[in-house]
């Protein structure tokens, strides 16, 4: 079975850092303590001392989070924008168009609603379905 590596982060490996130059503990025990080899935190100490802030870099894993992140972040503004287009409408009295789903049905005129008509010469629930996709007067399919 293959062990997978453990990956730390920039911050966790120079705060390690810094608590392996103050620490009075010897690197192994501070290392067990953090939970880490002690070779990788030796590592970690000799990266630090040759290159100073340059000190581990990453692989480009930041860019790709900063992505992931960057989507999230339009996916959230793209919905507020809706939820705005659609409030300003409703604000400005105009109606918004309804959905194909949220076309009521009646099934006779005495089941109408309060303002509402039922569609003249329709018999059934198809045939008022009919009459209101194809609008009063047009010809409907056979």
């Amino acid at each position: 079975m293959e062990r997978k590596r453990k990956l730390y982060s920039r911050e966790f490996k120079q705060e390690a850092v810094r608590l392996a130059s103050q620490s009075t503990l010897s690197l192994a025990a501070l290392a067990r303590d953090l939970g880490v080899d002690a070779n990788s935190l030796r590592n970690w100490k000799r990266e630090q001392e040759q290159h100073g802030q340059q000190a581990f870099p990453g692989k480009g894993r930041s860019h790709d989070e900063e992505l992931a992140r960057l989507r999230r972040e339009v996916a959230l503004l793209r919905q507020e924008r809706d939820i705005l287009k659609k409030a300003g409408a409703l604000w400005a009295g105009a109606t918004l168009p309804v959905p194909h789903a949220e076309i009521p049905v009646y099934l006779g005129a005495s089941q109408a609603l309060a303002g509402e008509r039922a569609v003249p010469g329709a018999t059934s629930s198809s045939e008022r379905l009919l009459s209101l996709a194809f609008g009063p007067g047009a010809r409907q399919p056979t």
